[in-house]
């Protein structure tokens, strides 16, 4: 017997215990719809971590033996990877926020109030010594013609 022979019989011996792998579809218990981004950790070590893609299947080695599964919607599973089958059923949480709604008002501003943002506003315009020439602001008619209006508006206010 040729000796590739007799490698290639031990590595087909050896290789399977060593790729072994199971597979999971962790699915929503009230909807069967699959659940991406799950975090599962095996055999109680937080660093040996599966997460579970866009079809709700992980892989996990065969010698994994206890699973815990987590997502922020979904209350996390612990279980024995004995008794868990080929779809897992995640409970969703029931203290979770569903919606959040953000109501505000306009606040009240008073005349002594603008005229202090009047003063800003024109202390914080450039000053205009008629010396200098910029060759592009010649096209630039649109942000003239915004500043103006602004000017008027806050000297109207």
């Amino acid at each position: 017997m040729n000796i590739h022979t007799v490698i290639i019989f031990l590595l087909a011996a050896v290789c399977p215990d060593i790729m072994a792998q199971r597979r999971w579809t962790v699915t929503d218990a009230e909807t069967g719809v699959p659940v991406r981004d799950v975090q599962v950790f095996f055999n109680g070590d937080k660093t040996r971590r599966a997460v579970t893609d866009y079809r709700g299947t992980v892989s996990l080695p065969d010698t994994a033996r206890f699973i815990q599964m987590s997502h922020p919607k979904y209350e996390t599973l612990v279980a024995d990877t004995v008794t868990v089958r080929d779809t897992v059923f995640l409970l969703p949480n029931i203290r979770r926020l569903n919606e959040l709604v953000v109501v505000g008002h306009r606040p009240q501003v008073s005349s002594s109030m603008m005229a202090d943002v009047k003063k800003a506003a024109v202390a914080a315009a450039p000053p205009s010594n008629g010396i200098s020439f910029d060759f592009f602001e010649l096209f630039n008619w649109k942000k003239r013609k915004k500043q103006r209006e602004r000017m008027e508006a806050i000297k109207d206010y």
